[in-house]
């Protein structure tokens, strides 16, 4: 398990340092994990899905927060 950081974007890779396969012939060593994030967009809202993203889109612009890379 990750956390992804607020405001990643898909395609972006993660890199999870000592979480991959272990090292040929080195017992205790491992490689590191790196995970590309991908993320699925909906396709098909009902009007309260869509009228609530609204709402969170218009805060997030009068916050300031949009696109905001800090965790």
């Amino acid at each position: 398990m990750c956390r992804i950081p607020e405001g990643t974007q898909s395609g972006s890779k993660i890199r999870l340092k000592g979480k991959g396969i272990q090292a040929m012939g080195k017992a205790g060593v491992y490689g590191d994990l790196y995970v590309t994030v991908q993320v699925q967009v909906p396709r098909n809202l009902n009007e309260e899905s869509k009228r609530s993203l609204r709402e969170l889109d218009t805060s997030t612009r009068m916050a300031g927060t949009r696109g905001s890379r800090t965790a």
